[in-house]
C-alpha cells in the first residue's frame, strides 16, 4: 500500500459507481406501509447519512490505491488485506481511535443497506475486532468552565450594538444568545438548530420552558427544560429586534435565522461556534463541548450532587422514561444556575 498520510475524504452519492448508487438509491428508498420495510426505514436520516459518508470514504481509499473497479459488486471490493490497509491508512492519518472505530462500522452498515447481505467480520479482520486492535484512549481536549462560556455568550450580546441594526452585530447578538443558551443547558446541536418558536413556552413568565419534539431529541423522546432567568432578557430582546431585524420580511418558524433571513441549519451553526471558539479559546471546538463543559463543571464545583449533570442534560434513563415528568431536570437546573450566579470569579484569565 501507498501511505498518504491523508485521511480519505467523503465522495458524495453522485460520483459512486453505478451499481453502488443503485444499491444505495434502494436500500433507502421509503416504503408503502404494505411494502416490507428495508433495514434503512428503521434508521434516523442523521444515522443514514453517517452511513453514507463512511461509504464514501471507503470508496476514496479503494480510488486512492487504486484498487476501485466500477463493475465490483460493493461486498467484493471488501477483502481481509483491504481492510488492513484501511486500517492503517485511517490510523496514520492521525484518527482517533474511536473514528476509525466508527469508520468500519460505517462501511459494514452501508453494504447491509446496499445489498442486504450481513458481514459483520468487516469489523474484524482476520479474527481480530478493530475495536480490540485499538486502545481506545480519549484525546485531550480544552473543556472551558461553563461560567466562561456563558460569559462569553453574554459579552456577544452586550457588545453588541443593536442600534446600528448592522448584520455584524445582529449575527453576534444571536451567536452570543446560543452559546449562552448552550453553556446553561448543553443540549446537542440537532436540537438547538432544530428551534422553533412553538418550542418556546410561557416567556412572560418567571419560569419559561423550551419544549424539544420527539425527533430533535436523540433518545427519541420528548424533552423539556427551563431556560435560565438570567438569559430570558436577552432572548426576549432577540426575539423582539433581532430576529425581526434579520428576516427582513422574509417569513419561518425557525428561532434562529442568518443575515440573508433564512433559517440556520445545524452545518451553519456548528461552523459558527467553531470558528468563533477558535477566535476566542485559540482552538476550535463544536456545540458538543459544551456538553463536556457542563458536566465537568457541575462535578468540579458541586461535587455534593451526583447526577446533577446528567439530570440537567436530560440523558438519564429515568429522565428518558418519565418524559413528562421534569420535576429532576428542574431541580438540576436551579442549582446549576444558583451555582453559576455564585461563582463569578476571573476564570475568564485562564483563556486569556
Amino acid at each position: 500500500m501507498t501511505s498518504t498520510m491523508t485521511s480519505p475524504r467523503c465522495w458524495k452519492v453522485e460520483r459512486w459507481p453505478d451499481g453502488d448508487r443503485a444499491g444505495w438509491a434502494a436500500g433507502t428508498a421509503a416504503g408503502g406501509p404494505l411494502l416490507t420495510r428495508t433495514y434503512a426505514s428503521g434508521l434516523r436520516p442523521a444515522t443514514i447519512d453517517k452511513f453514507r459518508r463512511g461509504y464514501g470514504r471507503w470508496l476514496d481509499f479503494l480510488h486512492t490505491q487504486g484498487w476501485l473497479d466500477p463493475d465490483q459488486a460493493p461486498l467484493d471490493r471488501v477483502t481481509p488485506d483491504r481492510l488492513c490497509d484501511y486500517f492503517c491508512a485511517l490510523r496514520d492519518a492521525g484518527n482517533a481511535d474511536w473514528t476509525i472505530i466508527g469508520r468500519f462500522a460505517e462501511l459494514e452498515r452501508a453494504i447491509f443497506i446496499m445489498t442486504g447481505q450481513k458481514a459483520s467480520w468487516i469489523r474484524c479482520p482476520y479474527g481480530t475486532s478493530v475495536y480490540a486492535s485499538l486502545p481506545r484512549r480519549q484525546r485531550s481536549i480544552i473543556v472551558p468552565d461553563s461560567e466562561v462560556l456563558c460569559r462569553w455568550g453574554v459579552g456577544l450580546m452586550e457588545g453588541a450594538d443593536l442600534a446600528r441594526r448592522a448584520t455584524s452585530d445582529l449575527c453576534a447578538y444571536r451567536d452570543g444568545l446560543i452559546i449562552a443558551l448552550l453553556a446553561t443547558r448543553g443540549r446537542r446541536l440537532r436540537a438547538m438548530a432544530g428551534l422553533e418558536l412553538q418550542h418556546l413556552v410561557d416567556l412572560r413568565e418567571e419560569t419559561s420552558w423550551i419544549e424539544l419534539p420527539a425527533e430533535l431529541v436523540k433518545t427519541r423522546k420528548r424533552d423539556r427544560f427551563t431556560i435560565s432567568p438570567a438569559l430570558l432578557p436577552y432572548l426576549r430582546r432577540y426575539l423582539a429586534v433581532v430576529r425581526p431585524s434579520l428576516l427582513a420580511g422574509h417569513r419561518t418558524a425557525a428561532l434562529w435565522i442568518t443575515h440573508r433571513g433564512d433559517p440556520l441549519t445545524a452545518k451553519g451553526l456548528q461552523a459558527m461556534i467553531f470558528i468563533r471558539s477558535k477566535a476566542r479559546f485559540g482552538t476550535g471546538f463544536g456545540p458538543h463541548r459544551f456538553r463536556h463543559a457542563v458536566t465537568t463543571t457541575a462535578a468540579l464545583r458541586l461535587p455534593g450532587h451526583r447526577g446533577l449533570a446528567a439530570e440537567l442534560l436530560g440523558i438519564t434513563a429515568h429522565v428518558a422514561e418519565q418524559s413528562y415528568n421534569r420535576a429532576d431536570a428542574v431541580n438540576a437546573a436551579n442549582k446549576f444556575d444558583k451555582m453559576m450566579d455564585e461563582q463569578k470569579t476571573d476564570i475568564d484569565d485562564h483563556f486569556e
